[in-house]
């Protein structure tokens, strides 16, 4: 047996210039091997394109927080920017990156005894990556760069390749004794590399051309060229057994144990294991309750286990690792260490208990309810370190986290209401919370020397948003009034602040989640909508606030205030603008009691629309045997108390944009 499939989209933005194009194909074959197995094989690429004319410092979601609401497209300057129009903002950069990926995957599944199967896996994934990127020398920002005209014209080009490769190899014996005894042993090996090689040229006095010919070798200082480049491999090599036995469908206990090598990690710690042991009752397997029409199922289950992770760990952290510098000295090459290495780094272990019980009600209700908890042991960071290493950051084991959290469910399955209709409805209800416990070195940790808020408190959530407690606003000064350690009054720009002045003020990340689903049916036609929402989060405001003369153009006040009539006789008068230090306006980035706000939202993450023709219709044209189509939206509207931006990032720019699909698929 064998199949060929393809697709291919093209997609627009909500900025104009914006474009992706998308293309894939997909092809296999299945093979029997008499009746020992069998072995399947399929390749696949992919194709990716994507086009933007917005990418240097000025965006179109930047432009809705600075420009103000009179100016227009025309060629007028704007107040907002001075000297500049609106053309000289936009469309002055240009940006095009490829995807180009190819892959092969091959299996084969044995079965030399009736109790045991052996089966293999591998696959191999190969991707290019390649971008241009071009700041023409007409751009404004490149007309004002102050460089002569010979080193106009900015222009990027990489190429980065990733190739990744994998192979497992199971082995499965399960045996059923005397109709009540479910025995299954397995044996695992796998094996994964990762290649990565990236190249990458910068240059200038391109023009107005996106061609690396044209870049101008003779330029020194600032605008020289410069190439960059990285390679690295990393494999891991896995060794595992599973152990599992069920008596009676009642009673079910397994185990597993995992032990896996990495070449991230120095020689003597280079191997880490896993583990994890579960138990699980049934009740409604026995014979009192097994032909019960009300309960229908009852099940129990718990587990505990411990799992290794080197998440964000590269060789250079734990490994020296040299790289040669862009600059020179004389004739000689700077050689340099990547990072300021570790070799007591270890990986972060974290131990998980889980908890758990299902019900089933009249074969149509189903309540879940789960706890959890998840304590990681030297979990990794990068933190501070003297300056006179070197270097600034230095990836360490810092200390204790954990994760406790409640999980409830409930679902309802009507399929048969009448022969036309059918209903499904189905929600959650999730709460977590997170604390750090230990800290290996102290008691607040902090990612800086001259941080005034901690990433890390003992006893404190590490999801914390820290900011001041303000009281009100100077009415001579126009500057707000924060009230600090011991209730002192904090006057921005002349008030030290000190890292005991900042409270408490939320949780970033809200700690109460859930959904809801409903499915509707009526013939061959299905309807879908996922909702999902959080709450008792906080978020702080990206407030722009107009302190002192660079910034009074982005509330319309240049050339408006400046020569306002205060009194009678103000004519031609013009105000002093008061010039306020860099200190008060430092404090104003801080979180305050009156800069944020609730991040709570409900989004409507996807509706669907599917209809399947049916099968007498497409009987009558003797070539097709399935058919649908079907129109999905996802993130048609979010309803939320924060008022700015986006609840879930906090910006314009990267807020959930509505997407629109519509899919027809046919069987031959």
């Amino acid at each position: 047996m064998y199949f060929v499939s393809a697709n291919i989209a093209t997609q627009g933005g909500q900025v104009k210039g914006n474009s992706t194009l998308r293309g894939t194909m997909r092809m296999g074959i299945d093979v029997a091997l008499g009746k020992l197995g069998y072995f399947t094989m399929t390749m696949d690429g992919a194709y990716t394109e994507n086009k933007t004319p917005n990418g240097s410092s000025f965006s179109p979601a930047s432009l809705i927080y600075n420009l103000n609401p009179y100016e227009t497209k025309s060629g007028n300057q704007l107040w907002s920017y001075p000297n500049r129009t609106y053309a000289d903002l936009m469309h002055q950069y240009q940006s095009n990156t490829t995807d180009k990926r190819g892959g092969a995957s091959a299996s084969v599944n044995l079965k030399p005894l009736e109790d045991l199967e052996i089966s293999a896996v591998t696959g191999l994934d190969y991707l290019i990556n390649e971008g241009t990127q071009l700041t023409p020398a007409s751009s404004y920002a490149e007309q004002q760069s102050g460089f002569g005209p010979e080193a106009l014209g900015r222009l990027n080009k990489d190429k980065n390749t990733l190739l990744n490769f994998s192979y497992n190899v199971r082995a499965l014996y399960a045996k059923v004794l005397g109709n009540v005894h479910n025995l299954t042993l397995s044996l695992n090996h796998d094996y994964y590399l990762t290649s990565t090689d990236n190249l990458g040229i910068t240059g200038y006095g391109v023009g107005n051309h996106a061609s690396a010919s044209l870049i101008n070798q003779s330029l020194t200082g600032a605008r020289k060229p410069a190439v960059s480049s990285f390679k690295e491999k990393v494999a891991q090599i896995g060794y595992g057994a599973v152990a599992g036995y069920t008596y009676d469908d009642t009673y079910d206990l397994f185990a597993t144990y995992k032990l896996d090598g990495s070449s991230v990690l120095p020689s003597d710690k280079r191997w880490n294991s896993a583990w994890a042991v579960g138990l699980g009752w049934t009740p409604s397997e026995y014979g009192f309750l097994k032909n019960n029409r009300v309960l229908t199922r009852l099940n129990l289950k718990g587990s505990y286990g411990n799992t290794a992770s080197l998440a964000g760990v590269s060789a250079a952290q734990t490994i020296a690792t040299f790289s040669y510098l862009e600059d020179a000295y004389a004739t000689a090459r700077i050689l340099q260490l990547l990072a300021l290495y570790n070799r007591d780094l270890k990986p972060e272990h974290t131990t998980s208990i889980d908890a758990g019980v299902q019900a089933g009600f009249f074969d149509r209700l189903s309540l879940d309810l789960r706890w959890y908890r998840r304590q990681t042991a030297d979990a990794l960071l990068d933190v501070p370190i003297a300056a006179s290493n070197g270097f600034s950051m230095m990836k360490r084991n810092i200390g204790v986290l954990r994760n406790d959290g409640i999980e409830a469910g409930i679902s309802i399955s009507l399929p048969d209401i009448t022969p036309d209709w059918g209903l499904r409805f189905s929600t959650s209800v999730a709460y977590n919370k997170n604390k750090v416990i230990d800290l290996y070195y102290t008691d607040k940790l902090y990612t800086s020397d001259y941080s005034l808020i901690p990433d890390f408190q003992i006893g404190k959530p590490y999801d914390t948003l820290y900011g001041l407690r303000q009281t009100g606003i100077n009415a001579v000064t126009g500057l707000p009034i924060f009230i600090g350690k011991d209730g002192r009054e904090i006057v921005p720009g002349q008030t030290q602040l000190t890292r005991d002045d900042f409270i408490t003020l939320g949780h970033l990340t809200p700690p109460y989640s859930g959904s809801f689903n409903l499915g509707v049916t009526w013939k061959n036609l299905e309807l879908d909508a996922d909702f999902y929402w959080v709450a008792g989060g906080i978020k702080q405001y990206n407030y722009t606030y107009v302190r002192n003369r660079d910034d009074v153009n982005y509330n319309a006040l240049r050339g408006l205030t400046q020569t306002m009539w205060l009194r009678e006789g103000d004519v031609n008068k013009i105000y002093y603008s008061p010039f306020y230090s860099s200190a008060a306006i430092e404090t104003l980035q801080y979180a305050n009691t009156s800069n944020t706000g609730s991040s709570n939202y409900l989004r409507l993450s996807m509706l669907s629309l599917r209809y399947r023709v049916p099968q007498k219709v497409l009987s009558s044209t003797r070539i097709i045997k399935y058919a649908t189509a079907a129109l999905q939206a996802s993130n048609l509207f979010t309803l939320t108390p924060y008022s700015e931006s986006d609840p879930e990032t906090g910006t314009l720019g990267s807020a959930v944009q509505p997407v629109i699909t519509l899919n027809l698929s046919l069987t031959f």
